[in-house]
């Protein structure tokens, strides 16, 4: 999803909008809903890195928001983890590794897994949001979509049974 800036000064990300009048749970409302675009309509783009670079980004920015004021923004770490777990991203992190003494994939798996237990175990308000005990922390950090399905996300969010990116029921 390439970046570009508009006239009036809108930052696109792809089809995604973040402007000054947008909140963020708005903006990352919208990203999240590309995201599952790109999952579910094999004729659109694909996820690519520049996808996981901002994915991280809305992570980040979440958790220093998050520090301020309580903001639900679960959608974030899940759109952190479709980028992980992104079939096209694979060959990517693969090349990667070729250049590398290490697994680039697990370098940065880990540590954004790192990231999330520390977050769900000392952000209380976080926690709530993502709707986890304690016990389940690690486990959720590494498959969000086991606690709550990305059918089950789409009608959190509101995404209507007859839109485009929405999976059949089989």
């Amino acid at each position: 999803m390439p970046n570009s800036e508009s006239d009036d000064g809108v930052t696109v990300i792809g089809p995604t909008y973040a402007a000054p009048d947008l909140k963020f749970d708005e903006s990352l409302y919208n990203f999240e809903c590309r995201f599952f675009q790109l999952n579910y309509c094999p004729k659109d783009d694909e996820i690519q890195l520049l996808d996981l670079a901002h994915s991280i980004a809305f992570y980040r920015l979440h958790q220093a928001v998050n520090a301020l004021a309580q903001t639900d923004g679960v959608g974030a770490y899940r759109c952190v983890r479709m980028c992980m777990d992104a079939r096209e991203l694979w060959d990517q992190f693969v090349a990667f590794n070729t250049f590398s003494s290490f697994c680039v994939y697990a370098a940065i798996n880990n540590e954004l897994t790192a990231i999330e237990i520390r977050r769900l175990k000392n952000e209380p308000s976080y926690r709530k949001s993502v709707g986890i005990d304690l016990d389940d922390i690690e486990e959720y950090s590494k498959w969000p979509s086991t606690f709550c399905t990305n059918q089950q996300r789409m009608e959190i969010l509101r995404i209507p049974p007859w839109s485009p990116f929405r999976p059949s029921k089989t």
